[in-house]
């Protein structure tokens, strides 16, 4: 949110009926920032500044709390004090004054600044209103106070570096202006991973006085409240999240909206062949369910590209689409368009399915195969990086009828875990022609590789006794770093390895029953397991 700075013009009384106008803030005249000044004097003692109304009475006097957004138009108040009788003249302030996001010189001409020496007096910026959006801090950087002691010399319209002098010119550090507690919080949602999404708070709130304590309360999550500022929440659905903030004056305000958190879509891709060679005509239409906000890439032959969810006027080839929902999760097809001619093999259905402990089957069917020498079988963990020949099976040479095959893919990356894997099929005719059927995906649940994994036994568990067991290179561990994540606290310990395993229960002492983020940490690489505690 921008905000409004609104400059008066006021006239001041000189020599009569002489009047000369100037702006309260003078952003054209010299900046004495700048002016190479010492400024040694330490005659003013800032005890508070504050947002208030034009007569200096704070808007927390009425207003503790406010909701982030809404807006009001208020004033600069300083409180202050001074070790000097003597009222000081032509007092000037120069700061950077920074809203939210914007900032903007300020030099604002005070005039006379009286003296505070038995009694802490306020100077208000009354000829500065600022429209001020509750949430918004309010900073004065690097501000500078300038006067000088005689009020012969009137400088509230014009003057040089030179005439305030070193002995009259006082820093302060940056000034946080006190206003009222707005709580107010940022959250960040993942893509989806086993059916749940983590979504990761940051608490914003400001004003008030610190420090503050927190209250997060979730509904269709993993964890129903929380105690600390930045929790990080598994979601199973899109639910709410409301946070109480009381500051150190009791002071409390609460802050509540809607957390959307993504949803699984599947995308179906429908093409029609090129049948016109000198105006390309081909067509692919995509389906998506859910429907939604998707942004769309595609690639394709000769460098096209295109951002639309549906293309016309293609030629015969092979294209390439990542598809995006609002959250930023990506999905990527490949959707081949025909050229209207006798094509070496007509491709039927191709599927794959995860076969636990064996691997992935990969079923397809042709009907009709020209010169068909045999099929290779392509695999990928991402189609931008290219596949891997994995396997090959020998075609029927000619064949009108319907012909199923069957590959059984038994050699899995390591530490897949859970994840995709990407297939397609490469028919190879007889004289060394290639024709690639369509592209799917299947989504891998195995146990991780033995050689770089770790096990936590039992899960569930609700004695004292847990374990963890490394596998392959692992086990022969002298100790790892074990941590334990939960939106409350995060305590780890360093787990020696006995015969390849560790005894953990004691790590998790005074954990309450649910679901928990273990994190196992060797030789450099991490991971994460869930643990669940009855």
């Amino acid at each position: 949110m921008h905000f409004v700075f609104k400059f008066l013009v006021f006239m001041v009384l000189v020599a009569g009926l002489n009047r000369t106008a100037f702006s309260q803030n003078q952003t054209h005249l010299p900046d004495l920032r700048g002016c190479g000044q010492s400024c040694s004097s330490n005659n003013f003692d800032i005890q508070d500044v504050f947002l208030s109304d034009q007569f200096g009475t704070p808007i927390t006097t009425d207003l503790l709390t406010c909701e982030s957004g809404e807006e009001q138009i208020v004033y600069i108040t300083f409180e202050y004090s001074t070790n000097s009788n003597s009222a000081a003249n032509n007092g000037r302030l120069f700061a950077d004054l920074v809203v939210g996001e914007d900032e903007q010189f300020l030099n604002y001409y005070f005039g006379t600044i009286a003296s505070a020496k038995d009694t802490v007096r306020k100077l208000t910026l009354s000829q500065f209103p600022m429209t001020w959006v509750c949430g918004e801090v309010v900073l004065l950087k690097d501000p500078t106070l300038a006067w000088t002691t005689s009020a012969g010399n009137d400088l509230s319209e014009d003057y040089e570096c030179g005439d305030y002098p070193n002995a009259q010119c006082q820093k302060q550090t940056t000034i946080v202006v006190e206003a009222p507690l707005a709580v107010q919080f940022e959250h960040e949602a993942a893509c989806l991973d086993k059916g749940t999404s983590t979504v990761s708070f940051e608490s914003t709130t400001n004003g008030g006085k610190e420090p503050y304590t927190y209250k997060w309360e979730f509904t269709n999550a993993t964890y129903t409240t929380a105690l600390v500022a930045n929790p990080v929440v598994e979601f199973s659905e899109s639910g709410t999240a409301k946070l109480t903030v009381t500051d150190a004056n009791n002071t409390q305000n609460t802050y509540e909206k809607v957390i959307n958190i993504p949803v699984a879509y599947e995308i179906t891709a429908i093409s029609t062949e090129q049948t016109d060679e000198e105006n390309p005509d081909g067509t692919i239409v995509l389906e998506m369910d859910p429907a939604g906000d998707y942004t769309f890439d595609w690639s394709g032959p000769n460098g096209f590209s295109s951002d639309q969810k549906d293309l016309i006027g293609l030629e015969g080839g092979i294209y390439e689409v990542w598809v995006t929902d609002a959250f930023g999760c990506s999905q990527w097809m490949e959707v081949e368009v025909d050229l209207a001619a006798a094509l070496p093999v007509k491709w039927g259905p191709l599927q794959g399915e995860p076969i636990p402990g064996s691997g992935v089957n990969i079923q397809w069917v042709t009907y009709k195969e020209v010169q068909t020498s045999h099929f290779e079988i392509e695999r990928s963990l991402n189609p931008r990086e290219g596949f891997d020949n994995i396997g090959s099976i020998m075609g029927s040479g000619w064949s009108n009828n319907a012909t199923e095959y069957s590959f059984t893919d038994t050699n899995l990356p390591q530490n897949i875990n859970l994840g995709w894997l990407y297939y397609r099929i490469k028919e190879v005719s007889f004289i060394g022609e290639v024709m690639y059927s369509d592209l799917i995906r299947v989504q891998i649940h195995q146990t991780a590789s033995p050689s770089k994994s770790w096990k936590l036994f039992p899960n569930p568990y609700e004695s004292d006794l847990l374990w963890l067991q490394g596998y392959g290179d692992n086990a022969y561990e002298e100790s790892v770093q074990v941590t334990v994540i939960s939106p409350h606290k995060q305590v780890e310990m360093e787990a020696k390895i006995v015969e390849g395993k560790a005894s953990i229960g004691s790590l998790l002492e005074g954990y309450s029953k649910g679901v928990y983020i273990v994190r196992v940490c060797s030789g450099g690489n991490c991971e994460q397991m869930k643990l669940i505690k009855h």
